[in-house]
């Protein structure tokens, strides 16, 4: 309760973590989400994006990480946002701790007619003393502005591929990432990272303020927070103009609504027939559910900073 009152009173809407132990957390109202997709594959099978034809000034340009903490960042916050959910976005992080972090990781730029086009974060193990197969380029962070710019990021790591025998990412899951490559003569290997994300809302009418609504409308929902005494209300919540916005309301509600629920639909963990199966969300109104299902859709959670 002391942490969420800190939360509270510094301006944080929504808490999300790494759990040591998940059911600690679900007793406090967290919801369990999903982990990243970890992905091995035979470098070889990018080197159809080594020569594309792709016009306009491209430049590729490698530079030690520690060295791109601002660039890499900027780029990052202007991306990020668009392409994932629920993704961390370091913009605090002191110059000792990027330092600690990127030791001994590269960064590659794609810059198109002058303009980044591309960046990533990336380290190589290929010690003179392992075997070809053992060595490996393993990419942390990755971001593109075009698939133009994709196809030259892929084609910088496929012109190691006489040093390096395999690459492998960290991406979201679900990503159909065969797409991206061609003649694979070993198969994928792919694992799921064993420690899930999990999310809660710590202020509702701050977690929902401006999210993206597919539709006009409204919805009535009493929630109850065991934990957030400043939750424990009813809120109507209203779309327009492509935005949620939300007020404390005394009318009779649509829908009764846990914590948990909640929770699931802002970070879209859940579908609203999941949740409700779960009894977290009891919608009384046909019309609201049809409305709810359009503003919280089910989205992957995808972050490659650990914390």
């Amino acid at each position: 309760k002391a942490a969420f009152s800190e939360m509270h009173e510094l301006g944080m809407s929504t808490s999300m973590l790494i759990p040591f132990k998940d059911r600690f957390y679900a007793n406090l109202g967290y919801v369990t989400s999903n982990a990243n997709l970890e992905v091995k594959a035979p470098i070889a099978a990018l080197k159809h994006t080594l020569h594309p034809e792709i016009s306009g000034n491209w430049y590729v340009e490698r530079v030690n990480a520690s060295s791109a903490k601002d660039e890499f960042l900027a780029f990052m916050l202007a991306l990020a946002p668009q392409q994932h959910h629920g993704i961390t976005l370091p913009i605090n992080v002191t110059d000792a701790q990027w330092q600690e972090q990127m030791e001994k990781h590269l960064c590659v730029k794609i810059e198109h007619d002058g303009r980044l086009a591309a960046i990533a974060i990336y380290r190589i193990n290929s010690d003179f003393r392992a075997s070809l197969s053992d060595r490996l380029i393993n990419i942390r962070h990755m971001y593109w502005r075009s698939l133009d710019a994709r196809t030259k990021l892929f084609g910088f790591f496929a012109s190691h591929r006489d040093q390096v025998r395999y690459i492998s990412m960290d991406l979201p899951l679900g990503s159909n990432f065969y797409q991206w490559f061609q003649n694979l003569t070993d198969p994928c290997e792919t694992r799921v990272g064993i420690n899930a994300y999990m999310v809660r809302v710590v202020d509702v009418e701050k977690a929902i303020a401006d999210l993206p609504a597919a539709l006009d409308g409204k919805a009535t929902i009493a929630i109850t927070d065991p934990f957030c005494d400043w939750n424990n209300d009813t809120f109507t919540i209203y779309g327009q103009d492509g935005k949620l916005t939300t007020k404390r309301t005394q009318i009779q509600p649509d829908a009764i609504a846990t914590i948990q629920g909640i929770s699931a639909l802002v970070y879209g963990t859940l579908s609203i027939e999941e949740v409700e199966y779960r009894n977290w969300v009891t919608i009384s109104n046909h019309q609201v559910r049809a409305t709810l299902t359009s503003w919280f859709p089910t989205m992957m959670l995808y972050s490659t900073f650990r914390f």
